[in-house]
């Protein structure tokens, strides 16, 4: 066989070695998400769900991996899958020191979930992690990978001052939001050269799009119905990683 011939081959059996090796679909992608909790419950949980599902034709051995990219010194973060719970040090759920060797199996088509178990101890605060998926049959290629940030806050009463206003979530992908507030009439946000990019009438319970602007720091004036800017805050658009 020539080597065009070869070649030729390879292509069209490039399809189906693609097809075996499964496809992975993970929900969501990425998500920004705000707690509202009193936090008096110090052993209370807070849990994220991710959905996994093999959308290929042949059955995977799934390997997690959890990266805790900023979190609270008093917050725990623990996962369980189908098959364990696992303690906060594990950061994945093959580790043959922490005795953690049991993959995920998923069958073609079948459906799973991996649920984030956060626990905050009575704080509130901002953190981000991401879980990445492995096929076990090659360890070293990501086949997928979730991000999200999560925010836990008390609620602030109504009428709240000038020191209780901040941004959240802080850094943000996709939008941002105020505490409610009777003293905030817009918003306007700047870049660092002092360009006015984009601005809000502000409205509580509301969402502020921040999707399209690009990665980087911004300051946001917070200002009164007379004018006058009440608070300048700081925040840093990230952008979810392709």
């Amino acid at each position: 066989m020539n080597k065009a011939l070869l070649y030729l081959f390879f292509l069209l059996l490039l399809p189906t070695a693609l097809s075996a090796q499964g496809k992975l679909v993970v929900l969501p992608e990425s998500r920004d998400q705000v707690v509202f909790d009193d936090l008096a419950d110090i052993s209370k949980e807070f849990r994220l769900t991710i959905t996994i599902q093999n959308q290929g034709d042949q059955a995977l051995n799934l390997i997690w991996r959890k990266s805790v990219l900023s979190q609270p010194l008093d917050w725990l973060a623990e996962i369980s899958d189908k098959n364990n719970y696992y303690l906060p040090e594990t950061q994945s759920n093959i580790d043959p020191d922490l005795n953690s060797e049991e993959s995920i199996y998923l069958a073609a088509g079948e459906t799973s979930e991996v649920n984030f178990h956060i626990f905050p101890f009575g704080n509130s605060g901002d953190a981000s992690y991401k879980i990445e998926f492995i096929n076990e049959t090659d360890p070293d290629r990501v086949i997928a990978e979730t991000q999200f940030d999560y925010s836990i806050q008390r609620p602030v009463v109504v009428g709240a001052d000038r020191a209780s206003l901040r941004l959240f979530p802080n850094p943000s992908t996709n939008y941002i939001e105020l505490p409610y507030n009777t003293i905030v009439d817009h918003i306007d946000v700047y870049n660092t050269i002092g360009r006015k990019v984009v601005n809000f009438k502000a409205e509580n319970g509301v969402r502020y799009d921040i999707s399209t602007l690009p990665t980087g720091l911004y300051l946001v004036s917070l200002v009164n119905n007379q004018g006058t800017v009440i608070k300048t805050l700081r925040f840093f658009k990230r952008t979810i990683r392709p």
